[in-house]
């Protein structure tokens, strides 16, 4: 269906993300569900038949090609929940924007990413243990998810930039209405490599209500969420929650049992969730969620390559040389998708097999 006619039904008053999930796991389709009468769609959607009736529909469908036109002349770009392009991580939630709004490269939502989030109250030590995992995930080929706040959101987006990495924001306002404001630049500078990304319309003010709903957002873009600092309550704790809900890992940064700001990240590891004190454990967590293909667990003798990493790693190792070679040349090589091939290079450098060189490209490290 096209976006245009997926944005004007979701600008229908009382039709939300879950109602157009429910249209669609009805009739398979919101392209399908337009065919049907407006009674059965207003059954479908469970509001009033008297908002779906044709009569509304060309004014809702100008302006939504007005959205789209604004949208466009900003310089972004809109997926359909229907369409190829949309991710697919966050097409299986329960509630997936019916539209998702960006700038930047779409592409980088449908490779390997990793949630990392916490209080905009972050104490120097969160800080540091942000930068050290999302660079680590960036460094890795892994591209960090969060939230661009102040503190820990934030910090985890610069440290994937630093590290050469990429790095996805989802914003509680249109793409028009950066917040917090001071956190632009970084947007701009994120835009580059990775995107930003939200569920709203381009004019949309950030409001209270925003925020928590764009967290299942965050952990549905991601393989498994992890929380560095926050409160029992926190917003970090609301994407936790969502991560569960999805069917999606939930990790955690143990702190200091004296900060209040530890509370959130060490009740969910009583309650279970993975303990987090570096890249490479998350990167073992993701090859246990896809059976070894996406990233194997660093820190492990690379005698076996095959054994240790898999067949995608050692398809990827063998295609590389002493020499700098760049990630199209390698898919050419292996004949491997574009995200197996991030995967293995990233466990291929957590290992030291390898190394990344200008470009970005990689290069065989000399064997001992």
């Amino acid at each position: 269906m096209a976006v245009k006619e997926l944005l004007a039904l979701a600008s229908v008053p009382g039709i939300g993300a879950r109602r157009v999930a429910w249209i669609r796991e009805r009739f398979g389709s919101v392209e399908a569900a337009m065919r049907v009468s407006p009674a059965q769609l207003a059954e479908a959607a469970r509001v009033g038949e008297a908002l779906l009736q044709p009569a509304g529909w060309p004014a809702r469908l100008e302006e939504a090609e007005r959205e789209l036109a604004r949208l466009k002349a900003f310089g972004g770009w809109a997926l359909g929940v229907d369409e190829p392009g949309y991710p697919e991580l966050l097409r299986c939630i329960s509630d997936p924007p019916p539209v998702l709004f960006g700038l930047g490269d779409p592409g980088c939502l449908g490779e390997i990413s990793v949630a990392v989030v916490g209080t905009r109250r972050a104490t120097a030590y969160g800080l540091e243990a942000t930068r050290r995992i999302a660079g680590g995930l960036g460094r890795s080929g892994v591209v960090t998810v969060s939230g661009l706040a102040y503190g820990i959101d934030g910090e985890a987006h610069r440290a994937a930039l630093a590290a050469g990495g990429k790095t996805v924001a989802v914003l509680g306002s249109g793409l028009r209405h950066v917040y917090p404001s001071e956190n632009r630049p970084l947007a701009e500078r994120m835009t580059r490599t990775g995107a930003v990304v939200s569920e709203h319309p381009l004019d949309t003010k950030p409001r209270p209500g925003h925020f928590p709903a764009r967290n299942r957002v965050i952990s549905g873009l991601s393989r498994c969420v992890v929380v560095v600092e926050s409160e029992e309550r926190g917003g970090a704790m609301i994407t936790a929650d969502c991560a569960l809900e999805q069917g999606r890992e939930v990790m955690a940064v143990p702190g200091p049992i004296t900060s209040r700001f530890s509370r959130g990240p060490n009740s969910l590891i009583k309650q279970g969730a993975t303990v987090v004190t570096e890249a490479a454990d998350i990167l073992e967590a993701i090859s246990w969620g896809d059976g070894g293909r996406s990233v194997a667990a660093a820190g492990r003798p690379a005698r076996d390559i095959r054994g240790l990493l898999g067949p995608d790693a050692e398809l990827v190792y063998r295609s590389l040389t002493g020499l700098p070679t760049g990630p199209d040349e390698i898919i050419q090589a292996t004949s491997l998708d574009p995200s197996a091939v991030a995967a293995a290079l990233g466990a291929l450098e957590v290992e030291g097999l390898i190394r990344r060189a200008p470009g970005p490209s990689y290069m065989r490290l000399a064997e001992d």
